[in-house]
């Protein structure tokens, strides 16, 4: 009789943990968070520009890419990168449909449909650079361009300090190698632009009589993801998250060495 209330007890006690166990299970609060990995991605499609060396038309290649790639795994977000117009893109960002596009940098967020929209931590840091002919002076300051001749192309934007020196004094032409193929023949004194996509349009276009003080950077400015208004505050923090504990862990840095030399 004692045995069989002892296996009654034993049988008691192993049914109550079972049933514990169960009950956690079924009522334990979930979150989703950077590093869970039992919850599917979420998809979401990511509207990009073409920087020569940094994010290819393709999406997929270049260092900037990558790190968009990488941000997205440690949001577990699955971007889908998409090659779009800027003027499409504004179009979807004021929509109702959840979509990132980028990069934007910040002097641009205050210009058309930009200006309402939340933007990302910065996902690279863009530093311009004066190219200049071999055997002509570098200039180690804005200032010091005054009097030069400048070329820029629809694809770059100019640092303000240097727009507002120049305003609208500079030669147009209808890519970043039209204007290093200018620049190379003499017919401009200056091209002031991204390190990481000139260095690319130099090997592209095949001149090699242009240089630059690669330690002596004119100007460098933050580059962020732009949300649609579709956007919740959630996926928001949840993608600056990543960001953030990209930037802890050096993450960016290394991935973007010439493109995220610091912190916001």
């Amino acid at each position: 009789m004692r045995s069989e209330l002892q296996s009654y007890g034993h049988a008691k006690a192993v049914l109550a943990v079972f049933m514990l166990l169960i009950f956690s299970v079924l009522y334990t609060p979930y979150a989703v968070n950077a590093d869970d990995k039992l919850a599917p991605p979420l998809t979401v499609e990511f509207y990009h520009v073409y920087i020569p060396g940094l994010l290819e038309k393709d999406g997929k290649t270049g260092a900037l890419a990558e790190a968009i790639y990488a941000i997205g795994n440690r949001a577990n977000i699955k971007f889908v990168m998409l090659n779009v117009p800027v003027k499409r893109q504004d179009r979807a960002l004021l929509g109702d449909k959840v979509v990132v596009a980028g990069p934007a940098l910040d002097v641009l967020e205050t210009e058309d449909v930009s200006f309402s929209l939340r933007t990302s931590l910065p996902i690279a840091y863009r530093r311009d650079f004066a190219f200049v002919r071999k055997g002509t002076t570098i200039p180690a300051s804005i200032e010091a361009t005054k009097t030069m001749k400048l070329v820029t192309s629809p694809t770059t934007s100019l640092p303000p300090p240097i727009a507002q020196l120049h305003g609208s004094n500079n030669l147009e032409t209808h890519s970043d190698q039209s204007a290093i193929t200018l620049l190379s023949k003499g017919r401009v004194d200056l091209w002031v632009n991204d390190e990481t996509s000139t260095l690319a349009a130099l090997a592209e276009s095949g001149v090699n009589n242009i240089t630059y003080n690669p330690d002596t950077p004119l100007h460098e400015w933050p580059a962020r993801m732009l949300f649609s208004k579709a956007c919740d505050d959630a996926l928001i923090a949840r993608i600056d998250a990543a960001i953030q504990s990209m930037i802890d862990d050096g993450t960016m840095h290394r991935l973007l060495p010439n493109n995220y030399s610091k912190a916001p």
